[in-house]
């Protein structure tokens, strides 16, 4: 497993566990989305679904380890917003789970 590798798997978490716990302290009665990956050639797919199988795109990273904020189900927008190798914490601070820390500031 490549350092790239252990840094999407560490995000993966990173966002499991801030999702679950905003769900368990604003919304105790409604279950947090499952997210996953979905590997690609270029991109790696970071997918939300709820439990009524609807599936959206959070997230796309890149085999380089760049987090990028996602243009639709297929692609990611133009610019990078983070460095999974670098900015971990920056992402732990900054994150909500609807993707608003994905913007450009």
């Amino acid at each position: 497993m490549t350092n790239t590798d252990l840094n999407i798997q560490q995000y993966l978490d990173l966002v499991i566990r801030l999702t679950n716990k905003h769900y368990a302290e604003r919304y105790p009665t409604l279950k947090a989305p499952t997210m996953y990956i979905e590997k690609g050639r270029k991109y790696h797919r970071v997918v939300q679904a709820d439990e009524y199988g609807h599936r959206s795109v959070h997230a796309f990273i890149g085999n380089d380890g760049k987090l990028y904020k996602a243009a639709g189900w297929k692609a990611p927008a133009k610019d990078a917003r983070y460095d999974l190798n670098t900015d971990m914490q920056i992402l732990e601070q900054r994150f909500d789970p609807y993707g608003g820390y994905l913007y450009k500031r």
